[in-house]
């Protein structure tokens, strides 16, 4: 959380499951805090505020050389120093000059950070912080009351939500129906873990503050991935396929129109040209068929995995699978890919024999991925040497087919076994060999 160092996996499925996978990436909201922080201690010393303001900025950018600096905390670092450049000599600078700024500075830097997820839903969210809670913001009236800033939280996490969800749904396919709640319940413990954790780099060597921080810091991390686990069920999690790209451009465009719907009455438009665009946009990309009939090899490393789509019917050859790093393709390549191409279920999964580079990758699928039938030629007869990889398959209730078995898809198409001596000892030698014809 506060070294951009990530090893402990099931809290970060846990967290990034919930929606709040922008807390372990140190952005915008990490900078903002810990600049915060440290500008309060210098102020403590009695410093004049340029004095203060030089020293905090060099002492965020000494921590972005220690965390790496990301597209994400490039931008956080140079709105500080625009921002901080406004209050000290250009008051007439505005939040959204900084943010322009920043975006223009980080693509000359590196103009491919434009494909970056972390660029993209960085400036989506200062997007929806900068213009869209605005419009909300005017609308409310200023108390100081715990209603009025929980109703200020609420609208500013349901503006990054707005701005955020289109690039969200395209990598990640999922979205917890509560993230806009529990990013106001969480955020605040989390501001707090995160201010605690500096303090704790700062005091290590006072034993007594060390200890007495550390053991803060220990039961916030417990609550944290008690309330984690209890927001990370399948029932709250909404799962899409990823969205055409156009349908992306038609989003934000049409939200462009609603925010600056003042301005652009002013703005004479060439409504020809306009439907040409609209004309040109609307025409279908044959490779974008959904139930166009094809087969996709994927990239599972050692081992196969190949995956044929007929009309609505999903059929899977092998699935790969690591036996050194059990989830690394069923839960991170192949479910990933199925769900983001819109395929939720696996009509006929073959399994061509039971090493785990060919059959593990089934075992490692959640249950958001349905598999349907699960063919095989003989019954798993070795020692277990992966743990419960036998429950796992036992769990899959394989049919076992004998000799020259045939399966038939449509009218067009079908899978015919070759039979073989299965009284044979070594695991490749039974594979299933087998013709898939049109």
């Amino acid at each position: 959380l506060t070294l951009r160092y990530r090893e402990d996996t099931p809290i970060l499925q846990n967290i990034m499951a919930i929606g709040l996978s922008h807390i372990l990436s140190v952005s915008g909201l990490h900078l903002g805090l810990i600049f915060s922080f440290i500008f309060f201690i210098f102020s403590l010393t009695g410093m004049k505020i340029k004095a203060r303001s030089y020293l905090s900025a060099l002492v965020i950018f000494l921590y972005c050389l220690v965390v790496g600096f990301t597209p994400s905390l490039i931008r956080a670092t140079i709105m500080i120093y625009v921002l901080i450049y406004k209050r000290l000599y250009r008051p007439s600078l505005e939040t959204k000059d900084a943010l322009l700024i920043a975006a223009l500075v980080s693509l000359f830097i590196n103009p491919y950070y434009i494909y970056s997820i972390g660029f993209l839903l960085s400036y989506a969210c200062m997007f929806g912080i900068v213009f869209i809670y605005s419009r909300f913001a005017r609308n409310v009236k200023y108390e100081k009351t715990l209603a009025y800033y929980f109703k200020t939280a609420l609208l500013l996490n349901i503006s990054i939500q707005i701005a955020t969800l289109p690039i969200v749904i395209y990598y990640f396919n999922k979205v917890n129906i509560l993230t806009v709640f529990i990013n106001i319940l969480l955020v605040p413990i989390f501001s707090l873990y995160l201010i605690l954790s500096v303090c704790l780099l700062l005091f290590s060597k006072i034993k007594f503050l060390a200890f007495g921080l550390a053991f803060a810091i220990n039961n916030m991390s417990k609550f944290l991935d008690t309330i984690t686990e209890f927001f990370n069920k399948s029932y709250l999690i909404a799962i899409f396929e990823s969205p055409d790209k156009i349908i992306i451009v038609i989003y934000y465009l049409i939200l462009l129109g609603i925010i600056f719907y003042d301005k652009l009455r002013l703005v004479k438009l060439d409504y020809k040209t306009l439907f040409i665009m609209a004309l040109i946009l609307s025409i279908p990309n044959p490779m974008n068929f959904k139930n166009q009939d094809r087969v996709e090899f994927l990239d599972v490393g050692q081992g196969d995995a190949a995956l044929i789509s007929i009309g609505e019917k999903n059929i899977m050859i092998d699935s790969g699978g690591n036996p050194r790093n059990h989830g690394a393709v069923g839960k991170n390549i192949i479910e990933p890919y199925l769900i983001k191409t819109g395929r939720r279920k696996i009509d006929y999964a073959f399994i061509s024999h039971y090493d785990y580079d060919h059959a593990g990758g089934f075992t490692e699928l959640s249950d958001d991925i349905k598999i349907k039938h699960v063919i095989v030629n003989h019954k798993y007869e070795a020692d277990d040497d992966h743990g419960d990889f036998k429950d796992k398959l036992e769990k899959l209730n394989p049919r076992e087919v004998k000799g020259d078995a045939s399966f038939n898809f449509g009218k067009d198409y079908s899978i015919n076994f070759i039979g073989g001596n299965q009284d044979l000892i070594n695991e490749n030698d039974r594979s299933i060999v087998a013709v898939f014809r049109k």
